[in-house]
């Protein structure tokens, strides 16, 4: 089980000024509220494909095991920082664990540095993960940007056509065809390949 404790600010994944740069449009700002709801919504439905949150957040994640447990995955990553980490012993010292920060593994070490296995019981941890899209501190990787950057361009330039259509024949003109099959291109999840979760679909 996983709570939300400090949520983010923003989960947009790129900047009006960026999108605006894309476009050739960093003068113009009859589309700037038109930009923002894309940027909102496209965000959201990267986050969707890859399966997880992208934006950091403060959680709590509450584990049950069953079983002993050579290791715990934590539902969100990259981990910035762990506040605390409660067993049915109580507090755990960060000296007995060990995090790899990148994908949220959970290692339980003995005071001596060992490791050691996780035993049955309720296993609560207090951490903040995810990236800063924007602002102070930000590390968002330059590829999800810019595949925040292209869905959006891709909707604002297509605006008002059916994006499922496939080929379109006009008598006498010839046949067309574009649109997509899903709700980001392929030039946008290539992108975002790397961030997915593993056999997400």
């Amino acid at each position: 089980m996983l709570t939300v404790t400090t949520p983010a600010t923003t989960r947009d994944l790129t900047t009006l000024n960026a999108v605006k740069a894309e476009l050739d449009m960093a003068l113009v700002t009859h589309s700037d509220e038109h930009l923002s709801l894309l940027i909102t919504q496209k965000s959201r439905a990267i986050e969707s494909w890859c399966g997880r949150s992208l934006v950091r957040e403060g959680v709590r994640e509450t584990i049950h095991l069953t079983d002993p447990s050579a290791v715990l995955i934590l539902s969100r990553f990259p981990v910035a920082a762990i506040a605390s980490l409660t067993t049915g012993n109580g507090g755990q010292a960060p000296a007995l664990y060990e995090l790899n920060a990148a994908n949220g593994l959970l290692l339980r070490l003995t005071e001596a540095g060992n490791s050691h296995v996780w035993t049955p019981g309720r296993v609560v941890i207090d951490y903040s993960a995810g990236f800063i899209p924007s602002g102070e501190g930000r590390d968002l990787p330059e590829d999800i940007e810019r595949a925040a950057i292209l869905a959006v361009r891709n909707a604002f330039l297509t605006r008002g056509r059916d994006q499922t259509v496939r080929s379109d024949d006009v008598v006498g003109i010839g046949s067309f065809s574009y649109g997509m099959t899903s709700a980001l291109p392929a030039d946008v999840t290539d992108l975002l390949a790397p961030y997915r979760l593993p056999g997400f679909a």
